[in-house]
C-alpha cells in the first residue's frame, strides 16, 4: 500500500535541503508520534549510501524494535531510503522536493509499505503520521529562516550590557588568530561578527597601522565597537548578505560566529567573495567530542540565543572548501576550540 502526501513549504530548496540533511531534523518532526534513538554510531548528516539503525518507539512508548534506513539516493532535489523493521520489513520512503520560487518549495512523501496482515494498520497510521510529519515541517520552517537571525540579534543586544562582555571572554583564542595574521602582514581586515571589538582592539593594539572593520548583526554590539574603537570602520548587516564590494578586504576573521549563521554556506561564500586575491581567512569556532557536538546540535535550537550548530574541524574546513578557499589547515586550540585558515587564491 501507498501513503503519499504533499504540500507546499514556506521555505527556499536550499533551505529545505540544508536541514533534511541532519538526523536530529527527523527526530523533531516525527515526535510525538514516534521517537528515534540512535542504535549505532551516529552520523551528522545523511548521505548516499549511508546506513543507520534506530531505536523506534511509537508515541514515544511502544516499542518496536531497530528500525534500519539505508539511503539510496540523497542530493538537493529528493532523497530515496529502504527501511523496515521485523514488525514492517518494508518502508520504501521517497521524498521529492523542488523549488517554486525563491521562498517557497513543493514537497512530498511518497511510502511504499508491506507489512502482510498488518499492512492496512500500519498505512492508517502512515497516513495521520505523514500528515503530522509534513504539518511539523512548516511550523519549522516558519521558525526558522530570519527567526535564528532575530534571535541571535535580540540576545546580544542583551549580551551587550551584561559583564561578561566587557572584554571578550575568548581573548585567549584571539591571540591564536592575531599571529597568523600579524605573520601574514596584513593591511586591511575585517571581523566578521565583531561584537563589542573586543578582538579589534587588541588586535589593534598589536599593529596599530592595519586599517580595521567589522561587521555585527546587532545593533548595540556594533556601537559599542564604535565607541571602543572609533578610528575603525562598524558596520551593522548580515554575514549572508554582506555590504562591501568584491574583493575589498586582504584579510577576514571570524570569531565564535558561525555557530548562529542558518546558512553558513553562504556566509562562507560572502567572504571569500570580499577577500582579496591571495587573501587570508581565520575562523575561530567551538567544537568538541561527537557526542557533544550531537547534544549541543540537538538542543541549540531551542535555546534563546540563536545558536544554530556546531561543526568539526573536519566540517568547516569541507565548507571552507565548497566555498572556494584553498590552502585550508586546522588545528585544536582548547579542547573545544579551533582556528581554521583558508585562502583565495583565484
Amino acid at each position: 500500500m501507498i501513503v503519499k502526501k504533499t504540500s507546499l513549504f514556506p521555505a527556499s530548496q536550499e533551505t529545505v535541503y540544508e536541514k533534511i540533511r541532519r538526523p536530529e531534523t527527523l527526530r523533531l518532526i516525527a515526535a510525538p508520534y514516534a521517537s528515534f534513538e540512535p542504535a549505532g554510531e551516529e552520523s551528522g548528516v545523511w548521505e548516499d549510501g549511508s546506513t543507520s539503525s534506530w531505536r523506534l518507539r511509537v508515541m514515544g512508548v511502544i516499542p518496536l524494535g531497530i528500525h534500519t534506513i539505508h539511503i539510496v539516493r540523497f542530493g538537493p532535489g529528493g532523497i530515496s531510503s529502504r527501511e523496515g523493521n521485523r514488525h514492517v520489513p518494508v518502508w520504501n520512503h521517497d521524498i521529492t522536493f523542488s523549488e517554486v520560487d525563491e521562498s517557497h518549495t513543493e514537497y512530498t512523501d511518497r511510502v511504499e509499505i508491506h507489512a502482510g496482515w498488518k499492512t492496512v494498520f500500519v498505512w492508517l497510521w502512515a497516513d495521520m503520521f505523514y500528515a503530522h510529519r509534513q504539518r511539523k515541517w512548516i511550523r519549522l520552517l516558519e521558525e526558522t529562516e530570519m527567526d535564528d537571525k532575530k534571535k541571535s540579534k535580540a540576545y546580544f543586544d542583551r549580551h551587550s550590557r551584561t559583564f561578561l562582555n566587557r572584554n571578550g571572554y575568548w581573548s585567549h583564542d584571539y591571540k591564536i588568530t592575531m599571529k597568523i595574521l600579524i605573520k601574514r602582514k596584513v593591511r586591511n581586515l575585517i571581523d566578521i561578527g565583531c561584537g563589542n571589538g573586543a578582538f579589534l582592539a587588541m588586535f589593534h593594539q598589536a599593529a596599530p597601522d592595519v586599517r580595521l572593520h567589522g561587521l555585527d548583526l546587532s545593533r548595540e554590539m556594533a556601537e559599542q565597537s564604535r565607541r571602543r574603537l572609533p578610528e575603525a570602520d562598524i558596520t551593522e548587516g548580515d554575514a549572508e548578505n554582506m555590504p562591501f564590494e568584491d574583493r575589498s578586504f586582504d584579510a577576514v576573521s571570524c570569531h565564535m560566529s558561525i555557530h548562529h549563521h542558518p546558512h553558513p554556506d553562504r556566509s562562507l561564500s560572502e567572504m571569500h567573495r570580499i577577500l582579496k586575491r591571495k587573501g587570508t581567512l581565520v575562523i575561530n569556532e567551538l567544537t568538541g567530542p561527537a557526542p557533544l557536538r550531537r547534544l549541543m546540535n540537538r538542543w541549540f535550537r531551542q535555546w534563546p540565543t540563536g545558536d544554530h550548530a556546531v561543526y568539526s574541524r573536519a566540517e568547516m574546513e569541507e565548507m571552507l572548501k565548497k566555498a572556494g578557499f584553498t590552502h585550508i589547515r586546522s588545528r585544536l586550540v582548547t579542547p573545544f576550540t579551533y582556528v581554521c585558515v583558508g585562502r583565495r587564491t583565484d
